[in-house]
């Protein structure tokens, strides 16, 4: 009888220890899910500010997503009881980043063009993707009605100028050998894209005047202020 007693005592506690280990793995389990989680979103935003820092002038709406960052990678760290060096390093950058983006004796040149069609469709996905983040951040009461509607009409006009900058470039590119026809009809492209956007920004009209004196010959190029061509906070150190 006492061993049939030791027996339930010790396959009861055999059963309690094996209940331990199982819900210590599944909570190790979910910690290692969220970080992996939480690792992604934070490498996608850091891409979105990488490219945003080289089109869009409003340095706010990347620093915005940037402050997003050091927050995934903070709740990274706190998942851990003893955080590694190298993530409390790389946010200790993701925080210098944050503060270089709105230091305005930081200069760099940021332009819409891109020498490609892939690097077009990219900068315009990552374009979109930043929206995403802002609304997002509209949702946590980040930022107000006002400023997501601002920025959100700030990135849709760098996505359509990231198409017609590239377009002017090629129209200025065949004006300078001397082909005018073709160099016209890129410009008219550019101008009909423009024409057709119902875009409310005050430089599309500007944009649409200046094309007009392109198509005529009697202008050469662009404003560079019209294509974003101006020198701004330069790009941080990649994470």
């Amino acid at each position: 009888m006492l061993a049939l007693i030791l027996f339930l005592i010790a396959s009861i506690a055999t059963l309690a220890v094996i209940s331990f280990l199982t819900r210590t793995e599944e909570k190790e389990r979910i910690r290692r899910q969220s970080q992996r989680k939480m690792k992604i979103q934070a490498e996608s935003m850091i891409e979105i500010i990488s490219c945003l820092e080289q089109i869009t002038p409003t340095r706010m709406i990347p620093k915005l997503i940037n402050d997003e960052v050091i927050n995934l990678l903070t709740a990274i760290s706190q998942l851990d009881k003893s955080p590694p060096p190298h993530l409390l390093s790389t946010i200790e950058r993701a925080q210098l980043r944050s503060k270089e983006l709105m230091n305005s004796q930081n200069k760099a040149k940021i332009s819409y063009h891109k020498e490609s069609d892939s690097q077009i469709k990219y900068a315009q996905f990552q374009l979109g993707e930043g929206v995403k983040v802002l609304r997002q951040l509209h949702t946590k009461s980040i930022i107000t009605d006002s400023e997501l509607s601002s920025y959100e009409s700030e990135l849709s006009w760098a996505s359509l100028m990231v198409g017609l900058a590239s377009q002017i470039a090629q129209g200025q590119e065949f004006a300078a050998l001397g082909d005018n026809s073709t160099a016209q009809e890129y410009f008219k492209k550019a101008q009909q894209t423009l024409l057709q956007s119902v875009h409310q920004d005050s430089r599309r009209q500007s944009m649409i005047k200046e094309l007009d004196e392109m198509i005529a010959g009697t202008r050469r190029a662009m404003s560079k202020h019209l294509l974003a061509e101006q020198s701004t906070l330069a790009p941080a150190a990649a994470f």
